[in-house]
């Protein structure tokens, strides 16, 4: 077959959960894929005239998203075509891109479902997946430690640990290790496609060949790995009526360009004149997200008694939150996986260079708006 017939399939997400799926030629560059969607959801989109060409970046009123990096719009730049040609060599025909509307308001002249409904709709596809694996009944389940029907996964790591676990204790762990999967003995990270991909699955009907994870399932795992991704960066939100945006100007109260709703964009709550103050990175509201993750208590060590450690901080590599682990200073980030640093000074375990029950700084350092990363940056 010829380069010219050749083609590659990619995978689109935007408002409402909406998805499809475009066939590219082999050679298609950034702007392919920017024109196409703007042809598929942007039918009436015409760049404006005093545009000097359809390669400037500021002309499409929308971004794409793939695994958290901007696509790049321009490629007559060198630079973007080289960071483009680096993403194309890792998409496949189960990548998916996402579709983000941009927001220039909050100046003081003032696809998808939402994250909540999305974990669930996903969560219903995985329990569908379950299902296909086989089942061991009256075995102890390591996690809730009770006797029940079980499935038993070899972990994805070389040491191949074989994990006996309920179904019902995998969901609830598999969401308290920030949608990654952990052995339950070596304690290696793997997604979870990969993890489940080890089970032992039932036979088909006909007996002929063993039940496998859906396509359907891949593509969805793909891109909730891709939502829950984004969620880390600050100046990214996802309003209730399902619209991706990212703040260009990190002031607090803006506009949804496809429901109209006026909202803290970092708390995601209806905007309040009489509490909210239209200010960058929050709303000033107690609860408003980022503002809350910055605030923490001191809590004694269990460990180590008369030694006070904050009681949560956010990871100083990547911006997740975390609780303290009760043993001591040192804490690993969930995202990170093999990243450990110290509640007090916030400098990695070997940066510290102090001992765990150690008061390396008094008082703790204290965080700020920065601690978040930003696709913008």
């Amino acid at each position: 077959m010829s380069s010219s017939t050749q083609q590659t399939s990619l995978n689109f997400s935007w408002q409402q959960g909406a998805k499809f799926a475009h066939a590219f030629p082999i050679d298609f560059t950034s702007q392919d894929i920017y024109k196409a969607v703007a042809a598929k959801l942007y039918p009436n989109f015409i760049p404006p005239a005093n545009e000097p060409r359809c390669d400037n970046r500021t002309v499409f009123p929308f971004k794409l998203l793939y695994l958290g990096k901007n696509i790049p719009q321009n490629y007559s730049n060198p630079e973007d075509t080289t960071k483009f040609a680096d993403m194309k060599r890792t998409m496949t025909p189960k990548s998916v891109i996402l579709v983000v509307e941009r927001l220039i308001g909050g100046s003081n002249n003032g696809g998808m479902i939402d994250l909540d409904t999305h974990t669930r709709s996903f969560f219903a596809e995985v329990k569908v997946e379950l299902n296909k694996i086989v089942e061991y009944p009256n075995n102890k389940c390591a996690l809730c430690l009770e006797n029940k029907n079980c499935i038993k996964i070899p972990c994805a790591q070389a040491t191949r640990c074989l994990n006996t676990v309920c179904t019902v204790c995998l969901l609830e762990y598999y969401a308290r290790k920030n949608y990654t999967t952990q052995c339950l003995i070596c304690k290696k990270f793997s997604d979870l496609e990969s993890y489940l991909t080890n089970a032992e699955f039932k036979m088909l009907p006909n007996g002929n060949a063993k039940m496998t994870l859906s396509e359907e399932f891949k593509i969805s795992h793909a891109q909730f790995k891709e939502s829950i991704e984004l969620t880390r960066y600050i100046d990214f939100q996802i309003c209730k009526c399902g619209c991706y945006f990212v703040n260009a100007t990190m002031y607090s109260r803006q506009n949804c360009p496809k429901c109209q709703r006026w909202m803290c964009f970092f708390c995601n709550e209806n905007w309040d004149q009489n509490t909210m103050r239209n200010q960058q990175y929050t709303c000033g509201v107690p609860t408003c997200k980022y503002q809350q993750l910055l605030v923490f208590e001191m809590e004694e060590s269990e460990s180590y008694k008369g030694f006070w450690l904050p009681s949560t901080r956010c990871c100083p590599k990547c911006g997740t939150y975390g609780g303290y682990g009760t043993k001591c200073k040192f804490n690993q980030c969930a995202n990170c996986k093999d990243y450990w640093y110290c509640f007090l000074c916030l400098k990695s375990q070997s940066e510290c260079g102090t001992a765990c029950n150690v008061k390396c700084v008094d008082p703790p350092v204290q965080q700020t708006y920065t601690v978040f990363p930003r696709m913008e940056s």
